[in-house]
């Protein structure tokens, strides 16, 4: 018997009522984004860490209803494992259960298996210029749970140090096939550095964190490093006249970065027309400045002394996770499965996840939000064919 019809044996009669909550909450999401979705611009409102709730009170209803919903899901998952793997610990039921889901289906997963074979090319260039990663968040827990991708995600999250990422920028700074991008987000008030493909027709991408020698790994150090961040962000919101052209064009593409695929339109044409260098080294030079701010605190240092700080340009989407990261929990690399290839991960992969995802691995509440680019890039048939393409070639 299968691991999902072992679950559905055991379900309680009363699970029409999950399916009956599921439909009313599915209609107040309709009614409330309905409402914001001109605000919302197709970003997952979860990443903004100062989103004011009281300005849609349904919002913390459906919360609520989802927390209420989860909890009973847990139980269910508890009462699996008491009747169908009584000899296992919690921690390898969630790998049983999250192993045994289904993968993407459909252009879904054409993006998945396009995204991988991406992920191949960046690593053997890093393999043969001595440039070193480590798979990240979401792909971390794909590649030890699943050995690919969770079926909600349609990107590759990787880590970076500072220096290795100035370096691959050089290696590809006249390669005709692929490509580092870099794109300023307004609505998270971050630096986007992605590795795509030079061809528009393959417009999947794989995300760099980019990270920063720590001058000490503290408590006090993580601390400050993260209230820098959220300083950094008020920072643009209070001079948000300062940065008008950013604010209309949002997903601001440097002057010399080759186009790659965003959460919405982006006429990059009319934007190179209309921007000047100075818009964009206006606002690199606020980066910078807070850069320097770390450094002047001895919070980061230039010369390589082990640990980690996950660097202030990056989005902030985890006001809780820890900022700096200790030597030994990255490095030696190592390499895991994932799909058809295999991947750089942490020496301690199991804990990086652990601190990033407590209880990993598991379903998010905000499983619908995880789009990473406009989904109807698909419905070109040239898109799909390039894409399929280029998986046959990589495989």
């Amino acid at each position: 018997m299968s691991l999902l019809s072992a679950i559905k044996k055991i379900l309680p009669g009363s699970s029409r009522s999950l399916h009956a909550m599921h439909e009313d909450m599915d209609r107040r999401f309709d009614e409330i984004f309905a409402r914001i979705e001109q605000a919302d611009n197709g970003i997952n409102m979860n990443i903004n860490y100062k989103f004011d709730t009281r300005l849609f009170p349904e919002i913390e209803l459906l919360k609520k209803r989802q927390q209420s919903l989860s909890e009973q899901m847990a139980l269910l998952f508890e009462l699996l494992a008491r009747r169908a793997y009584p000899d296992i610990t919690p921690f390898e039921l969630r790998c049983k259960i999250f192993d045994a889901l289904p993968d993407a289906e459909g252009d879904i997963r054409l993006m998945q298996q396009a995204n991988a074979a991406l992920m191949s090319k960046l690593d053997a260039i890093c393999d043969a210029n001595n440039i070193q990663y480590w798979l990240s968040y979401g792909s971390l827990v794909g590649t030890l749970s699943r050995s690919g991708f969770i079926p909600w995600d349609d990107d590759i999250d990787i880590c970076m140090i500072r220096s290795d990422v100035d370096k691959l920028a050089t290696v590809l700074k006249d390669d005709p096939d692929y490509q580092v991008t870099l794109v300023y987000d307004w609505f998270v008030k971050c630096r986007q550095v992605r590795f795509c493909s030079t061809n528009p027709l393959i417009p999947c991408f794989v995300d760099i964190s980019i990270y920063d020698w720590a001058a000490e790994n503290s408590k006090r150090a993580n601390d400050r490093l993260r209230q820098l961040r959220i300083e950094l962000m008020d920072f643009f919101d209070q001079h948000e006249r300062d940065f008008s052209f950013w604010r209309d064009n949002p997903w601001m593409f440097h002057p010399e970065s080759g186009y790659c695929v965003q959460c919405g339109d982006v006429d990059l044409k009319t934007q190179r027309a209309a921007i000047t260098k100075a818009d964009v080294d206006r606002v690199q030079e606020v980066f910078d400045q807070f850069n320097d701010k770390a450094h002047e605190l001895c919070l980061l240092t230039s010369d390589p002394c082990g640990d980690f700080a996950y660097a202030i340009d990056n989005m902030f989407n985890a006001p809780k996770r820890k900022i700096i990261w200790d030597h030994n929990d990255i490095l030696p690399v190592g390499k895991h499965t994932f799909e058809d290839f295999s991947f750089s991960i942490p020496s301690n992969a199991e804990g990086v996840a652990d601190d990033c995802f407590p209880g990993w691995p598991y379903m998010p509440m905000d499983i619908c939000g995880h789009d990473h680019f406009a989904k109807d890039v698909l419905s070109d048939p040239d898109v799909r064919s390039a894409m399929a393409r280029f998986v046959d070639e990589c495989n």
